[in-house]
């Protein structure tokens, strides 16, 4: 498919054509077109010209996937704290993960600042008193809280940073989880790539192999290892929570994704973050059928 935005006026009326004929996949290359803020500009001109609200019209569609459509046109913070609020609620901890954990500190901001619109409270204090409600995941959730509220500015000895990543491996879990935690929401992602390549150099495994082996919990470990990720490259953190989605067939979560960021990753972008894990077009169409398949790799140019 091509994918040279054609004028917003021109596309409101292919919209409409696509709509009538409920045509998913034509809407979903149009869509991949443009990004969240250009797809506001047309939701207001659709209603401009046709007089009707263009996400009305997508949900009374019947036809298969176009709820995917429809969720293109949600204000893309307003999406985001409301699945945060969803997963919070049915404390599905790896879905959670992805959502916080990606978050820039520009974006923290816009999604915090939604998240007290919607639901009158703050982020913070929900993720607190969750974690004190689940004793299980009360590690994981001290780790999002940290990560949200800190802002990676510090300014870090390099080697004693290594010193002090490579000195856990004998230390008790809440120690390990303790350092790795107070180091990898502290320091910004310079200074990270800098002491990843480091502390390679000088214990001759890379630092997400040595967090692989440190950590026993299997969502500790996906805590950090997406963590990790996210510091050496935002693109990179959104191929491994597609990955782990995709580990759990989750097609849900990887909706979720691909609506907050295929605007961002598009094509060779998604497939070289993608490629350590295998091919994202083969992975995506076993999990998905037919159209929905394309649809999504349709919206992330695939």
């Amino acid at each position: 498919p091509m994918y040279q935005p054609v004028p917003i006026q021109e596309a409101i009326k292919q919209i409409k054509v696509h709509i009538e004929s409920k045509n998913i996949l034509q809407l979903s290359q149009i869509m991949a077109q443009y990004n969240f803020n250009q797809r506001y500009d047309i939701l207001q001109l659709y209603q401009s010209v046709n007089h009707k609200n263009l996400v009305q019209e997508l949900a009374d569609l019947t036809a298969p996937n176009s709820d995917i459509i429809k969720n293109l046109f949600e204000n893309r913070y307003d999406y985001w704290s409301k699945f945060i609020d969803q997963k919070l609620r049915t404390q599905q901890m790896e879905n959670l993960l992805g959502l916080v954990l990606l978050m820039t500190d520009k974006e923290k901001i816009k999604v915090m600042q939604s998240y007290k619109s919607v639901y009158q409270k703050d982020l913070f204090d929900v993720l607190l008193t969750t974690q004190s409600t689940d004793h299980k995941m009360t590690d994981v959730y001290q780790f999002m809280y940290t990560q949200i509220k800190q802002v990676n500015k510090q300014q870090v000895d390099h080697n004693d940073v290594v010193d002090r990543l490579a000195k856990v491996k004998d230390q008790q879990c809440s120690v390990k989880i303790q350092i790795f935690s107070q180091i990898m929401t502290s320091i910004n992602a310079v200074i990270f790539k800098q002491v990843s390549e480091l502390f390679e150099m000088k214990h001759k495994v890379t630092l997400r192999d040595f967090i692989k082996q440190i950590f026993q919990d299997k969502t500790m470990m996906y805590a950090m290892l997406l963590q990790h990720d996210c510091l050496i490259g935002q693109s990179q953190g959104v191929a491994t929570a597609i990955k782990n989605a995709l580990q759990r067939k989750d097609k849900d979560s990887i909706i979720t994704l691909t609506v907050l960021w295929s605007d961002f990753y598009r094509g060779a972008a998604i497939q070289e973050a993608f490629k350590k894990f295998g091919d994202l077009k083969q992975d995506v169409c076993k999990l998905f059928d037919g159209e929905q398949c394309q649809v999504i790799l349709s919206l992330w140019r695939l």
